[in-house]
C-alpha cells in the first residue's frame, strides 16, 4: 500500500503524485522517474519535494522518508 504525500500539476493538467512506499521511500509516477536508471531512481518532482520546507517531510539523499508523519495532501501547481 502507498500514500499520496504531493501531487504536482503541470501546465499541460497533467498530475504526477509523489508516494510514499512502505519501505519509507518516496517514489513519482512521472515518465522521468520510471525511466531513470542511475542511482536512486529521481526526477524533478522529487527534487522539488526532497527541497520542499512545507512538506513537513524530511528526505535524504537517497530519497527515504526520515520523520514519516501524516500530512495533508497538498496538491502544487507547477
Amino acid at each position: 500500500v502507498v500514500e499520496v504525500l504531493t501531487t504536482y500539476i503541470g501546465a499541460n493538467g497533467k498530475e504526477w503524485e509523489i508516494r510514499l512506499g512502505q519501505d519509507q521511500v518516496i517514489y513519482c509516477n512521472c515518465p522521468a522517474w520510471r525511466f531513470s536508471k542511475h542511482g536512486p531512481k529521481s526526477c524533478k518532482h522529487l527534487v522539488l519535494f526532497k527541497e520542499d520546507k512545507e512538506s513537513g517531510y524530511v528526505v535524504e539523499q537517497n530519497y527515504k522518508v526520515v520523520n514519516p508523519i501524516k500530512k495533508v495532501l497538498r496538491k502544487v501547481y507547477l
